[in-house]
């Protein structure tokens, strides 16, 4: 008997195994971190190109048309939505407001899928948001 146990307790084979299934776990969080930060940087880049052309589209906007800026804030709003809808993204808010002087603040919310749980380390992964301000120079021969 002991000389069988004696044998067992030696016997090497198991022992990659066991390590791969300690050592799996571990491996599988890292790779679904790596992957979690990817898409949300993914997710930031499209949320600010889609700014950036909406930008492109409000500053080509005449100063006639800036009387009517109601309209055309509500206009770049839907087309943004629109944009990142198309894109793939889910959009939870949009916000375009006009702070005078030709000063737009533009603010985009996006919800992101939740890999692996990932929330119980970091909780503030299931979202993007990106501001940015922009100047729009609306005086006429610009």
């Amino acid at each position: 008997m002991k000389r069988w146990l004696s044998a067992w307790v030696r016997n090497d084979r198991g022992a990659t195994v066991l390590e791969f299934a300690l050592v799996l776990p571990f491996l599988l969080v890292v790779v679904g971190i790596f992957a979690q930060m990817g898409i949300y940087y993914s997710t930031r880049q499209t949320l600010q190109e889609t700014i950036r052309e909406n930008v492109r589209m409000l500053a080509q906007a005449s100063a006639a048309d800036m009387k009517n800026v109601g309209k055309i804030t509500n206009f770049v709003k839907d087309n943004i939505t629109k944009d990142l809808a198309e894109r793939g993204v889910s959009c939870r808010s949009v916000s375009v407001t006009n702070q005078g002087n030709g000063v737009f603040h533009f603010s985009v919310e996006a919800s992101l899928p939740n890999l692996l749980l990932l929330d119980a380390l970091n909780p503030g992964l299931d979202k993007v948001k990106v501001e940015q301000r922009v100047l729009c120079d609306f005086t006429p021969g610009s």
